[in-house]
């Protein structure tokens, strides 16, 4: 609990004002970097897996074209899953972020990673193995962006007003939406800007995100927590845990108008917690799911 607790105090300091936030992007870039240069490769085999499960999703759902339009929501450190799909089909991405946060090193590493794992498997991975060559010769997320047809967007509210309505065939993240506040109103952006048809894919990570600094706790630890106690106490703006959950989620996307069309869940166990009244109505289920990943398509 003392990680845990120091964690969330830390960030309530970092997310004071203006000035406190943009020091903590600079450690967090500065001490980020180097942990991601020194990731073991058993953590960047999950990076490889939910490359491959958004490849999947698409795949199964989608028929590529070189005219087909995806879109990015907070594409992170390296743009992975843009890039990842890149590989295997030509598209044209948008990538929107909230700040600037790159790493090109780390990519740069990640990439050469990647060509190895792809090397090591069965079957004919020639094309995606050429095309990330192409990213590891590169000097410049710029000159990728060049190669790939791919265009970096910063809005700092996250504002997705500038784009234009029915332009999308695709609009993805991976654990981006449940740290966003507007989170409906979000959804209806994504339906507003996919084309009829169009599908959104999003992996959600539901668990309490201060646990990754203490794995001794709970992973749904936030369930000890009423609404006033986690305001005052743990939430931030640097890392704002909305704390929907799976059945929240379905029912978000659908009343927006969403035709549910896959799902991939993984639970785990939550452990003896007092769980506080506004959650005790979920399911099993509910409680334990701490990642979800949805396909949803918008109707044609």
């Amino acid at each position: 609990m003392v990680r845990y607790v120091s964690a969330a105090i830390a960030l309530k300091i970092f997310s004071l004002n203006s000035t406190t936030k943009k020091l903590y992007r600079r450690l967090g870039n500065t001490f980020g970097k180097y942990r991601r240069l020194r990731m073991k490769d058993c953590r960047l085999q999950s990076y490889f897996n939910r490359g491959d499960l958004f490849k999947t999703l698409c795949e199964h759902n989608l028929t590529f074209s070189k005219e087909m339009n995806f879109l990015e929501l907070g594409t992170g450190w390296f743009h992975w899953y843009a890039i990842y799909i890149r590989l295997f089909h030509e598209v044209n991405t948008t990538l929107f972020d909230v700040w600037d946060n790159r790493q090109f090193d780390a990519l740069h590493k990640y990439s050469q990673k990647l060509k190895s794992h792809f090397e090591s498997l069965p079957g004919d991975y020639s094309g995606a193995i050429k095309n990330l060559q192409k990213v590891i010769n590169a000097d410049s997320f710029e000159e990728i962006y060049q190669t790939f047809n791919m265009n970096y967007v910063i809005e700092s509210e996250g504002s997705l007003a500038q784009f234009p309505a029915e332009n999308y065939d695709c609009i993805f993240s991976f654990h981006v939406m449940e740290h966003v506040k507007s989170y409906e109103a979000t959804v209806a952006e994504i339906y507003r800007l996919l084309k009829p048809g169009g599908f959104s894919i999003h992996q959600i990570g539901i668990d309490d995100h201060h646990t990754h600094y203490d794995k001794q706790e709970s992973p749904k630890n936030y369930f000890r927590y009423s609404e006033l106690s986690w305001k005052l106490l743990f939430e931030n703006d640097l890392q704002y845990i909305n704390r929907v959950q799976m059945s929240d989620w379905f029912r978000i996307f659908e009343e927006r108008g969403f035709v549910f069309v896959d799902k991939r869940v993984e639970f785990q166990d939550i452990g003896p917690i007092k769980v506080q009244p506004r959650y005790q109505h979920y399911s099993k289920e509910d409680q334990e799911c701490t990642i979800l990943t949805i396909v949803h398509q918008k109707p044609k």
